[in-house]
C-alpha cells in the first residue's frame, strides 16, 4: 500500500550534538507531517532501508559543523529526486526549539521562486505539505533571494467580517537556505545523474542570482 500524503522521516548525522538535536525539533514545529527518528549507527543505505519499510515519503537528513546545523538534506522516496542545501541558521533557534504552537497542515507561500530552478525547489517543496484545511492557523512561506531561500513560519490570525482579514506574527526566527545540489535519484546512490550543481566560484565570489 502507498503512504498516503507526506509523511517525513526528520533525521541527523549518526552522532549529533544537543545542539542538531534542538534544531530538529525546530525542524518538527515547521514540517508538522513528520517524525523524529534517532538514526543511532546507521549507515546511509541502511537508513534508507528503513524509511522505505517504515512508508515514509520523505527524508530529511541535518549536518552539523562545530554543533552548528550547516546541511540539510531532502531525499523523496522511494526514487527520489534530491536536494542539498547549506544552511544559514541564527543562534535563537535554541529557545523556539522548546517552544510547542499548531503543526496543523499551514498555508504555504512561494515567493521569486521563478527561475527554472527556482521552479524545481518550489515544485519539490510543495510536496513536503498536504492541502491546507479551514482551521489553518499557521503560514509558511519560501522567499526566494538571490541565492537563498529565506523560510519564514507565522501564525495565522483573522479578523474583520467573515474572516476576510488576516494578520501574521511570527512564530520564531527566519532560517535560510543556499541550493547546493539537486540529483535525480536517492541519496544513498553514487552513480545519480546531477540535474544542477552550484560551482564553488558562483558560491563564494559570484553576486549572481539564481532566482
Amino acid at each position: 500500500m502507498e503512504t498516503q500524503g507526506p509523511n517525513i522521516m526528520l533525521t541527523t548525522s549518526r552522532k549529533p550534538s544537543q545542539n542538531l538535536k534542538n534544531f530538529l525539533k525546530y525542524l518538527l514545529g515547521i514540517f508538522g507531517i513528520s517524525r523524529i527518528v534517532k538514526r543511532n549507527n546507521l549507515f546511509l543505505h541502511r537508513l534508507i532501508n528503513k524509511c522505505l519499510t517504515l512508508k515514509f515519503s520523505d527524508i530529511m537528513i541535518v549536518y552539523e559543523k562545530r554543533t552548528h546545523p550547516n546541511i540539510l538534506i531532502i531525499c523523496h522516496l522511494p526514487k527520489g529526486p534530491s536536494i542539498f542545501f547549506g544552511l544559514n541558521v541564527p543562534e535563537s533557534y535554541k529557545i523556539f526549539s522548546t517552544i510547542k504552537y499548531s503543526s496543523k497542515n499551514p498555508y504555504i507561500v512561494f515567493d521569486n521562486l521563478t527561475t527554472e530552478i527556482g521552479k524545481k525547489i518550489k515544485n519539490f517543496l510543495r510536496l513536503l505539505f498536504p492541502n491546507p484545511n479551514h482551521y489553518t492557523k499557521r503560514l509558511l512561506s519560501f522567499s526566494g533571494r538571490e541565492k537563498e531561500i529565506i523560510v519564514s513560519n507565522f501564525l495565522v490570525y483573522h479578523n474583520g467580517l467573515c474572516d476576510k482579514k488576516i494578520s501574521l506574527k511570527p512564530i520564531c526566527p527566519d532560517f535560510r537556505l543556499l541550493p547546493i545540489k539537486i540529483s535525480l535519484g536517492i541519496i544513498d546512490n553514487l552513480e545519480n545523474q546531477i540535474e544542477w550543481k552550484i560551482n564553488k566560484f558562483h558560491r563564494n565570489f559570484t553576486k549572481r542570482s539564481f532566482f
